[in-house]
Parts: C-alpha cells; structure tokens; sequence
C-alpha cells in the first residue's frame, strides 16, 4: 500500500444539512470537525435545523462517474 493509498483510507468529510425557510435541506461539505460544528451552531443559532454526518470520501475511477 503506497501512502496515497493510505491517505485515501482515511478521506473523511463532513457533511452539514442545514434546513432553509423553504423547508428543504442545503449540503455543506466541510473536511475539519470544528468548521463543521461551527456551521451546525450558527444555523441552530438562526433557529434552523442542522445536522453534521460523517462520510468517507471515495475516488472514481475514470469513467464510473458518467
């Protein structure tokens, strides 16, 4: 395993749902735990619904993206 490959083993992201006045969900992508427990402070501070969910980020190969 080259240390690319490992760096890919730990690609982790946050992804920050955060509920607009039109009721619908808006997506932020953040890759630090802090920049995305701000986010998630400043809209539950608006009064809005906000969640933060952890994902792995995962490459594509060419062509599997179409």
């Amino acid at each position: 395993m080259t240390l690319a490959d490992e760096d890919l083993d730990r690609a982790h992201a946050l992804v920050v749902l955060v509920e607009d006045r039109t009721g619908r969900y808006r997506r932020r992508l953040y890759l630090s735990l802090r920049s995305a427990e701000r986010a998630v402070a400043r809209a539950n501070a608006r009064g809005a619904d906000a969640r933060a969910i952890l994902c792995r980020i995962t490459p594509v190969e060419d062509g599997e993206a179409q």
